[in-house]
């Protein structure tokens, strides 16, 4: 009978649960849509086969970046989903044990006091039974007991929490770089992705940075939780014990000769974006948007995490302006502007390009090239009316190429 109300009462969560993550991907998928059709458009009005393929390409990858579909499914059980890397083991068998402990003593305490209760109750002609004020043996047991209980437990998380805290030598090193309303990741050869790709079975240290407010990182099938602070440099690290992307679907190998690659490119693009992984999210309000801020963490297979580095960095060399600044909006911009001409956080790119800006102070400007290059490096130099001054500063983390890039898709969006 127990065991049959815990498995609807888990069943009935579950269900809510996969509720609120379907709303909240609904409206991802929403947002996503609205930013891939704007894309197409402007890609289409920007004229040239490639670069409507490659802004098409970028559309997608921008959408795919929250879409649910690409997110493997849950496994585990009622209360832990499975263990993905070797650092879980440290977190579940602590927290089943104490679970369980919890479980023993409650049902311990409360047949005990069940019992005394109906056993000592108070009847007519009982008398009250004298009771001992004092008892060595029982008073011993229920003080060292206990207190070895907290020792061993504090004893075996101190040291899951060193070994979470202190990633092994020669570790994969990934910048990661948190903000309103989006994820950065920035691999060894300088490749920036919106979605953390990883190889399995090997160590990776994630160097993590905020430039606006707290922001946590939070990888659950990983039992990894850590705070990303403004103005400091916080870490973790993770080991991958299976991969997320079946060997068929990673990217092939770059050919050799110029004509080549870019065929290869072409046929693959937008294709890393679209691979499955897991779950990640900021798990620390951060405003608004806090509940979009999430994405992937895919897991290549062994020798798939370098052809994406090199797929991606020869993809980034050769981007045309136009897909170069659309992958900067997916990356950067997606969370607070749109491309639909509707308000969210900043004021829409639709339409931006020439129309005329009016600020805070009074002032007003038409948004040219120098205008939209100085809100991208000194956002809060002018601010438009009816929008907050929320807006990071992107000097020095955006190269030239990427600042034009940008630059050129809102010219492109009318």
């Amino acid at each position: 009978m127990m065991s049959e109300i815990l498995t609807r009462f888990a069943s009935r969560i579950s269900a809510m649960s996969g509720e609120v993550l379907a709303q909240a991907d609904t409206a991802a998928q929403q947002a996503g849509a609205a930013a891939g059709g704007a894309g197409d458009a402007a890609a289409a009005a920007a004229g040239g086969g490639g670069d409507a393929a490659a802004a098409a390409a970028a559309a997608l990858a921008a959408e795919a970046v929250k879409d649910p579909q690409y997110v493997i499914p849950y496994q585990g059980d009622f209360l832990l989903p499975h263990e993905a890397s070797v650092t879980s083991s440290n977190v579940d068998w602590i927290f089943n044990g104490l679970v369980w402990l919890s479980v023993f003593c409650f049902v311990g305490i409360t047949i005990a006091v069940v019992y005394f209760t109906v056993k000592y109750r108070a009847r007519p002609g009982h008398k009250a039974q004298p009771s001992p004020a004092h008892n060595d043996v029982i008073e011993t047991i229920w003080t060292v007991i206990p207190a070895l209980i907290c020792v061993g437990l504090f004893l075996a998380g101190w040291r899951g929490y060193v070994d979470m805290s202190t990633p092994p030598e020669h570790a994969l090193e990934v910048q990661v770089t948190a903000r309103k309303w989006s994820w950065e990741f920035v691999h060894p050869n300088g490749v920036k992705d919106s979605i953390l790709h990883v190889p399995v079975n090997r160590s990776v240290r994630l160097v993590m940075k905020a430039e606006d407010v707290l922001h946590s990182f939070y990888v659950p099938d990983f039992r990894i939780k850590k705070d990303v602070v403004p103005r400091r440099y916080s870490q973790v690290w993770f080991k991958a014990l299976e991969p997320t992307v079946a060997a068929e679907d990673e990217l092939p190998p770059l050919p050799e000769g110029t004509e080549a690659v870019k065929q290869a490119l072409a046929a693959n693009r937008g294709k890393d974006a679209t691979m499955t992984g897991h779950r990640m999210f900021c798990a620390e309000y951060c405003g608004r948007d806090h509940s979009m801020m999430k994405t992937r963490v895919v897991v290549h297979t062994p020798g798939g995490y370098e052809r994406y580095l090199a797929f991606k960095q020869e993809e980034q060399d050769q981007m045309p302006p136009l897909q170069r600044g659309q992958d900067v909006y997916g990356r950067l911009c997606i969370a607070c502007h749109t491309l639909d001409g509707s308000n969210r956080v900043g004021p829409s790119f639709a339409g931006a390009f020439g129309s005329e800006r009016t600020f805070v102070d009074g002032s007003s400007v038409t948004a040219d090239e120098n205008y939209i290059r100085e809100s991208i490096l000194n956002p809060q130099a002018k601010v438009v009316q009816g929008y907050p001054p929320s807006m990071p500063s992107f000097q020095g983390q955006l190269s030239e190429k990427e600042i034009d890039g940008l630059i050129t898709y809102i010219k492109s969006l009318k």
